[in-house]
């Protein structure tokens, strides 16, 4: 599934966001299109690793912009706390299951969050769900291309990596237009 290379973003006013998602957005495509060709599947399946990376950027940067335009109340405490100074251990000790608890100790302050701050792509994911901007099952299709994201992380495999198959990048890209027709409606 190839997305069109020349989709409208003219929604979005930020002209740095706009050019930036523009650019990866037809790279996007241009490394969908290459993994069609005859390379070996090994290759086909980085090129496809691009496409999930790309995708994922593009959503989680789309994601930013509906919450930030939205006029809805958001669906999350807008603050977070914040300790004043190191919390210090009051008591340690084992339950009967072995785990170690611990209590503690410490001061700390609530701080105002700005949504501009928020730079976690599963929390905007979840703003955008906790606040009806998004559905139930975009959700889950927008938390499965961002764990499919962080699963190239090579350090973090615990196995060998897989091949990356046309469905895959197809699926990532398939959810970045529906990310994309919510972002054009808000």
């Amino acid at each position: 599934m190839l997305l069109n290379s020349f989709a409208n973003f003219d929604f979005i006013k930020d002209d740095v966001l706009r050019e930036n998602i523009t650019q990866i957005f037809k790279e996007t495509n241009r490394f969908l299109e290459l993994s069609y060709e005859s390379f070996t599947p090994s290759f086909q399946s980085s090129l496809r690793r691009v496409v999930i990376i790309y995708s994922s950027a593009i959503i989680e940067a789309l994601l930013h912009h509906i919450i930030k335009q939205s006029k809805k109340p958001l669906g999350f405490s807008d603050f977070t706390w914040n300790f004043l100074a190191n919390p210090h251990i009051v008591h340690s000790y084992q339950d009967e299951s072995g785990k170690n608890i611990q209590i503690i100790c410490a001061k700390r302050y609530k701080k105002s969050v700005k949504v501009a701050k928020i730079s976690t792509f599963k929390y905007l994911n979840q703003i955008a769900l906790k606040s009806n901007l998004i559905s139930e099952s975009l959700f889950k299709d927008i938390e499965r291309v961002r764990r499919l994201r962080n699963r190239i992380h090579i350090a973090s495999l615990s196995d060998i990596e897989k091949i990356y198959s046309r469905k895959t990048a197809n699926n990532a890209l398939k959810t970045t237009a529906a990310v994309l027709s919510v972002a054009q409606v808000i």
